[in-house]
């Protein structure tokens, strides 16, 4: 499960990259870098390089702690990008979930940076688990909490052979605003990082899949489906983190 969620976190972030440096641009509203940045364009594709290189080396396994904080540190960056609109609008759900997105990145990041420092007491094993599960648990109540705010934009983006479409929306909402209690309070926070696993999956199966699949997809539909791929297997790499550190656990 740890090798197969790090693989599947790479790939994202080299689909990701990719896009960036087709397009010289940032990944659109997941990365709302100002205009007024200098040399925009060229940070852009920086950005992008980045991304590949974090990508090969967390696949490749070379220099694996090198890659690790280097993705660390580029997700860390990358969520502060959404912290600018939360304070300018605080009451507004949107704000939040944003964020929210982002801090499952942050959380995958830095689970893999603290098993890849073994050395570090205060960073790998239990407390490297503890911090990723924390991380997730505030993060995915938001997003939880917008399928209730934004119910009929929820249900718009469920296929339409499903059936009472606002049932699946409130029942995924609700859902994942009870994974993000149990991982916060750590009650049974093992099946409630696999069941959010779960749920990002299908998210990303039955609403991104069918639309790249389409003769129509453009940009927007391409970098959606890849920064959904990467929160899915963000949260695997912590389910996979808290899997193992109770089978540890419950070993000894």
């Amino acid at each position: 499960m740890q090798r197969a969620s790090q693989a599947l976190f790479a790939i994202g972030l080299f689909g990701l990259g990719v896009i960036t440096l087709i397009y010289d641009d940032f990944a659109l509203v997941w990365q709302p870098v100002p205009a007024w940045i200098p040399a925009h364009q060229a940070v852009a594709y920086g950005s992008g390089i980045v991304l590949l290189l974090c990508a090969i080396g967390l696949l490749s396994g070379l220099l694996g702690a090198w890659a690790a904080g280097l993705c660390l540190a580029y997700c860390f960056l990358w969520a502060l990008l959404k912290v600018p609109p939360l304070f300018a609008k605080p009451l507004v759900e949107e704000s939040w979930l944003g964020l929210g997105e982002l801090v499952v990145v942050l959380a995958g990041a830095w689970v893999l940076f603290a098993r890849s420092r073994a050395g570090a007491q205060n960073l790998s094993g239990a407390q490297g688990a503890r911090i990723g599960r924390l991380l997730l648990g505030a993060a995915v109540i938001p997003i939880g909490l917008a399928h209730l705010v934004y119910l009929q934009q929820t249900a718009s983006f469920i296929p339409h052979y499903f059936v009472f479409l606002p049932f699946f929306a409130v029942a995924t909402g609700v859902a994942q605003i009870l994974c993000g209690l149990c991982l916060l309070f750590s009650i049974l926070s093992g099946w409630a990082a696999r069941l959010q696993t779960l749920l990002f999956a299908a998210f990303t199966i039955f609403v991104w899949v069918p639309r790249i699949a389409s003769a129509s997809a453009g940009r927007f539909s391409w970098t959606a489906f890849f920064v959904s791929w990467i929160i899915t297997a963000a949260a695997w790499i912590v389910a996979a983190e808290l899997t193992k550190t109770t089978d540890v656990t419950t070993h000894d």
